[in-house]
């Protein structure tokens, strides 16, 4: 048996909407609505709680954004790739991270495959697995590790150069 839905039992249906295009503009103006009302707000939080760290490491430059760690080590950050850079294969030893790609567009190597990345695609990346970007346009990465990759001074990254 179905459940009701959340405040009765009233469902919305093709009738509730005169035409398919009120659907996208009812939700462009609620979404408008919402970041009139709170981007102040969410961006004075992000500039208290964010760190920005930029890195030239062995082969790349990375440009990070990151959030204190967690309390169960948890990290969340946020990578940029500028256009047209390559961020080689490397492995992470420590942990695993879900990759939310927020804008951008490229390349990813993750094991032996390559896929390409656009906006809302979301990659698994196990411990230990070999992974690698090249970015075609600008991108912003969101990264949830289970343990920091970066942390400190300490950098959980290694190349990895097997084809």
């Amino acid at each position: 048996m179905p459940r009701p839905a959340v405040g009765g039992d009233r469902r919305l249906n093709h009738k509730d909407f005169s035409g398919q295009k009120e659907i996208p503009d009812y939700l462009e103006k609620q979404k408008r609505k919402f970041f009139q009302n709170h981007m102040d707000k969410l961006l004075k939080i992000l500039q208290k709680k964010l760190s920005h760290k930029q890195m030239e490491l062995e082969r790349e430059k990375l440009d990070i954004c990151q959030f204190p760690p967690f309390d169960n080590g948890t990290q969340i950050d946020f990578a940029i790739f500028e256009a047209n850079t390559l961020h080689p294969p490397h492995v992470h030893e420590e942990g695993s991270a879900i990759l939310y790609v927020i804008d951008g567009e490229g390349k990813i190597i993750l094991g032996d495959k390559e896929t390409d990345y656009l906006p809302g695609n979301i990659f698994n990346v196990p411990k230990g697995t070999r992974h690698g970007f090249s970015a075609k346009k600008e991108t912003v990465l969101l990264s949830i590790q289970d343990k920091p990759i970066l942390f400190k001074d300490k950098l959980d990254l290694m190349y990895d150069d097997s084809s």
